[in-house]
């Protein structure tokens, strides 16, 4: 046997080790909002210097390629479109734009007006992941992975992008033009024009900065999740490359953490969601050339079976998108251990469970999708404009207001809050009326009326311990002021009263749903391509009056939220500022490589984000401090 054979056994023998502690380290799910800002803080550092170490003997399979600038990048999307026969017409994609790339107007555009469209065809979905060999057989055999619609389009997404020069993907040119993809070369991140944040690679700086502010737990459960779903896939590819050689090319070759991240970080950053019908998803199952030679979806019943479990794997990612953007722990990603879909947060604002449940029996469904050119347009606050014709099978971009010729124009990607805009799409929006974060609330099982408070909460839908939206204006969503209603109430009677009101209510909604079901067998919650609108009013005209009591009590727990907000911002700031001085360069925390060196350009613009959040946070806070101080007096 040659040395070169023993040196490969050995670094495989290495990754092995390290991706088996990796995975006995993210395995478990644990409940993210029990633990202090240090205990996630151990957590990620430890997660963070495994990974470091395996990126560091992986660096064999990262790209010796010089990275492309924003300008090249568009040229590739724009051949790309030419070669697929879509008309651009009325608009341009431009490299150099305040937020980084995006869609400049060529002509004045109304409100209303089509600014851009693209035929499904070009999309690469669920569907289209679902029909190649390589993910298909994947899809076909492993129930984890047909679990994870994000993760599907994701390992679809770096299937494409490998695959061989004689026989390139039919969506190369698009994949050509994304921005992230100078972290997958040996240059320094610095070094490249693309200024894209993806927050999978925050330097552990960066993330110690997040002390103190709700992201903390959020990016934490974000980083355990994906880490889990990398070490997966890279047992899945190993088992599988035994009879699949795309399988055993990816696990040789190029299959390996910084690809997995990137790969990821773009579905989490660009997805949204497509309906199409059930015998569209019944027809690309029983087209997989993979699930024939598997056994699987064999026949039209065992095809509509797996069908359906897709719908029922999208409609529950979107369910956790919701919870996750709601900061709620009980979550599709901790129900599967880690294996779902926390990355699918951006593709629904308010995804409801009932609707999730409703969805795997309707004849129109959701599923995860990459649309070219839609992606491509920078977020402004405002209602969703994009919409899918079911009947022609075209998305569509519609005016969200007036545009002259010359000025950026921009979509809105719905109204979330600047915690999942940060994790989930790598910016903040400079303004944000909708911005509101989760403060943690504890209903006292000391409390003489525990027991009917708990019952009244289970019917108004709250938990007695969860954690609730405080508006950037200062005030109470309606969902922690009646919180805070029930935790206050001494009066047993107005309990037992609320009680019998709240079960009425209840009664009288489900009564309605189901004359509405029976009138329309087709009825759905209704959605903009997946991607639920919220009605609730503006953070700023929430009109929400407390008592004497729910503003005390609310400012007890805003005063202990803000201590340690500061008080983790101080140790953020003083382990990033440690670390910068003590890091030689192109080293993190980690020991090992990292997307963005310390004290790097690159870093600096991560923690400046980071900051920017804190200041919000602390802003709000102090606003409800201020106004539960008037309603004391």
């Amino acid at each position: 046997m040659s040395k070169s054979t023993d040196k490969k056994k050995e670094k495989t023998a290495l990754l092995d080790g390290l991706a088996t502690d990796l995975f006995n380290r993210v395995e478990k799910p644990i409940e993210y909002h029990k633990l202090s800002s240090a205990e996630h803080m151990d957590s990620i550092t430890a997660i963070h210097r495994i990974l470091s170490q395996i990126q560091k003997h992986e660096k064999g399979r990262l790209s010796t390629a010089a990275p492309v600038d924003a300008a090249t990048r568009m040229q590739f999307l724009q051949e790309w479109f030419d070669q697929n026969n879509v008309k651009i017409d009325g608009i341009k994609f431009d490299g150099s734009l305040p937020e980084g790339p995006g869609v400049v107007a060529t002509r004045d555009f109304n409100e209303g007006d089509l600014v851009a469209s693209l035929p499904s065809e070009l999309m690469m979905t669920h569907l289209t992941a679902v029909q190649t060999k390589d993910v298909g057989l994947i899809h076909s055999t492993d129930a984890w992975f047909r679990a994870v619609p994000s993760l599907i389009l994701a390992m679809h997404l770096l299937f494409e992008k490998h695959r061989p020069a004689v026989a390139p993907s039919r969506w190369l040119g698009y994949i050509k033009s994304l921005p992230g993809q100078h972290c997958l070369s040996e240059f320094n991140q610095d070094a490249s024009p693309d200024d894209i944040i993806l927050p999978l690679a925050f330097s552990l700086e960066t993330a110690s900065l997040l002390q103190g502010t709700t992201a903390l737990p959020e990016y934490h459960r974000m980083l355990r999740t994906v880490a889990k779903q990398y070490c997966h896939m890279r047992t899945v590819l190993r088992q599988l490359g035994v009879i699949s050689a795309p399988l055993k090319t990816a696990t040789r070759e190029w299959f390996c953490w910084a690809e997995f991240r990137w790969a990821v970080s773009m579905v989490m950053m660009r997805q949204t969601q497509v309906p199409v019908s059930a015998e569209a998803l019944e027809a690309a199952v029983s087209k997989n050339p993979s699930a024939a030679a598997a056994g699987v979806a064999g026949t039209p019943a065992e095809a509509a079976a797996t069908a359906a479990a897709i719908a029922a794997a999208e409609s529950a990612s979107a369910a956790a998108a919701a919870a996750a953007a709601s900061g709620d722990d009980t979550t599709a990603a901790d129900a599967a251990g880690g294996a779902a879909d926390t990355s699918a947060a951006p593709a629904a604002d308010a995804a409801s469970t009932s609707a999730a449940a409703a969805a795997a029996a309707a004849p129109v469904r959701q599923v995860m999708a990459l649309v070219p050119v839609i992606d491509m347009f920078n977020h402004e606050e405002g209602p969703i404009t994009s919409t899918f014709g079911t009947d022609s099978n075209v998305m569509e971009v519609s005016a969200k207001r007036s545009f002259k010729a010359g000025e950026q124009v921009y979509l809105s990607y719905g109204y979330r809050p600047n915690t999942i805009m940060l994790l989930y799409s790598g910016f903040i929006p400079g303004s944000n009326e909708r911005d509101r974060f989760r403060i943690p609330l504890e209903l006292p099982p000391s409390d003489p009326l525990y027991n009917k408070k708990l019952a009244l909460l289970k019917w108004l839908e709250l938990p007695p311990s969860t954690h609730l939206d405080l508006y950037w204006s200062g005030k109470p969503s309606p969902e922690l002021a009646t919180w805070l209603r029930v935790a206050t109430t001494s009066d047993e009677g107005q309990i037992t009263e609320d009680l019998r009101g709240a079960i009425a209510a209840r009664a009288k909604e489900t009564a309605e749903l189901l004359e509405a079901h029976g009138k329309d067998k087709d009825f759905q919650p209704a959605t903009a391509n997946g991607r639920a609108e919220t009605t609730s009013k503006p953070a700023s005209s929430a009109d929400v009056t407390l008592s004497k009591a729910q503003a005390d009590l609310l400012s007890s727990i805003c005063q202990q939220k803000l201590q340690e907000l500061q008080a983790g911002a101080a140790a953020g700031d003083d382990k990033a500022a440690g670390s910068k001085a003590a890091m030689p360069a192109g080293l993190g925390l980690g020991g090992g490589l990292e997307a963005r060196s310390a004290g790097s350009k690159g870093c600096e613009k991560e923690q400046q984000l980071v900051r920017q959040l804190r200041e919000a946070e602390e802003g709000a806070l102090k606003k409800a401090l201020e106004m539960c101080a008037q309603a004391s007096s």
